[in-house]
């Protein structure tokens, strides 16, 4: 597996029961934006929890690092619910693709699941 991943961007696994369940990547866009590319989780994980833990339960991660909105694109109606469910809301539609963005509540550096020392936001 070979991905370039190119300088900015924000790419991570998130872990459910020690296995890989979620493969998160997102470019950075101007005014505090965050495009997010990808979104895979594999099928035995897609309860919804993992999209819960990062686009609920853990999104000051996203402020932490100096993100106002998430947008991302869905190309099939059932994405489109997934981001609905998630707190996305949808911006318009163009073809077979919809564009959602969600706005986030300030949050500080001290929330950063990556600790104080997280350079995330420079």
């Amino acid at each position: 597996f070979d991905l370039p991943i190119p300088g900015g961007a924000m790419a991570f696994f998130v872990l459910r029961n020690t296995v890989p369940a979620c493969l998160f990547i997102a470019m950075p866009g101007n005014g505090g934006t965050l495009h997010i590319k990808l979104d895979f989780v594999v099928p035995a994980y897609r309860d919804f929890k993992i999209g819960r833990f990062l686009f609920e339960e853990k999104q000051s991660f996203f402020p932490s690092c100096g993100f106002t909105t998430l947008k991302a694109t869905a190309s099939t109606h059932t994405h489109a619910r997934y981001l609905k469910k998630m707190g996305f809301r949808e911006q318009y539609g163009k073809g077979d693709t919809m564009q959602f963005s969600k706005e986030l509540p300030p949050a500080s550096l001290q929330d950063c699941p990556l600790g104080p020392n997280c350079n995330c936001g420079e």
